[in-house]
């Protein structure tokens, strides 16, 4: 048998499937043994990549170490105590890394990129269970912050905190520069994703005020063509971020919260984008709203018509132009 069978097979000594759980426990002990935690992060992308043991993996993750895993993962993510700068393709390699904070941002960055191969590819399990959403119907998911009604701590909550705290600093002052752009990437695949989309919306909308935050810093740092590809790359995330949430506000009649979040960042594009910003009144009809706003901010942020989303379609405002 191969590893990755041994792994989610039953042990004869207990009688439990408990080879994996054993394994993963590891991420629990990341202060004292972190080469283990990243070992083992390295151990679950690997298992992750095939579909077939996906499911399976994540179903005996979720019963056997449940909402202790999910907060050791969610740990992973603590930018207190890692450095993760933008490291070349040659420096990734976690044994060729011997300052243990680095270690632990090469961990983290593994992390981060586990949960997008899980969302990007044909089962999404394990994703589902390490950001906290139900098994069984995950668009019904309710997340709060954690310890709210018993809600775990998850790597939700970290990536979300992880984004909202580099929205008000000098990206370039950041120790873990390296972990923002597929950090957006991971929030902006959420928001965007056919089962996952709305209760992630709903969290970062009422935990964490995001949207608001994410205004503030495009019009305080619009794109610009001299930027880092990480810097644009996390800035075109934000944007991404934003169009998905003003899909789900005009989709539900929320003008008037369109409004607040529009008008911002259209007063300070309008030399570039020839928007009036007393158009964008909410008392004004839905198509007559959808075609000022909408149009306007599709000239001024143009990654929101280039997306392509789960359905094969353009982006939020593409979607909402074309009604």
């Amino acid at each position: 048998a191969s590893a990755k069978q041994i792994l989610l097979s039953t042990n004869p000594a207990s009688g439990q499937p408990d080879y994996l759980p054993s394994v993963a426990a590891f991420l629990g002990l990341s202060q004292q043994l972190p080469m283990h935690a990243s070992v083992v992060v390295g151990l679950l992308r690997t298992l992750s990549r095939h579909p077939a043991y996906q499911w399976k993996m994540a179903q005996l993750l979720r019963r056997v170490g449940g909402q202790e895993l999910q907060g050791n993962c969610a740990a992973l993510l603590d930018v207190s105590s890692l450095r993760c700068p933008l490291w070349e393709e040659d420096e990734l390699d976690p044994e060729a890394i011997t300052s243990e904070r680095d270690l632990r941002g090469r961990t983290a960055l593994s992390v981060l990129e586990l949960l997008l191969e899980s969302l990007q590819g044909a089962d999404s399990s394990m994703a589902i269970f390490l950001l906290g959403f139900k098994a069984d119907a995950p668009s019904e998911s309710l997340i709060e912050e954690a310890g709210v009604s018993g809600c775990p701590r998850t790597a939700l909550h970290a990536v979300a905190e992880m984004v909202e705290l580099a929205l008000d600093r000098e990206l370039d002052s950041l120790e873990w520069r390296g972990l923002l752009e597929p950090a957006g990437r991971v929030l902006a695949e959420l928001c965007g994703h056919a089962l996952l989309g709305p209760p992630t919306l709903r969290f970062l909308r009422s935990a964490h005020s995001l949207f608001a935050a994410i205004v503030i810093r495009l019009c305080s740092y619009p794109l610009q063509p001299d930027m880092q590809p990480s810097e644009r790359g996390f800035l075109a995330h934000l944007h991404m971020l934003l169009a998905e949430e003003l899909a789900h506000l005009l989709n539900s009649g929320q003008t008037s919260q369109t409004h607040r979040l529009l008008v911002p960042l259209l007063s300070d594009q309008t030399s570039s984008s020839g928007f009036d910003a007393t158009l964008a009144d909410p008392t004004l009809s839905q198509s007559h709203f959808l075609s000022q706003t909408l149009g306007a901010l599709s000239r001024t942020t143009t990654g929101f018509l280039s997306r392509k989303d789960q359905g094969g379609g353009g982006g939020p405002l593409l979607r909402l132009l074309l009604q």
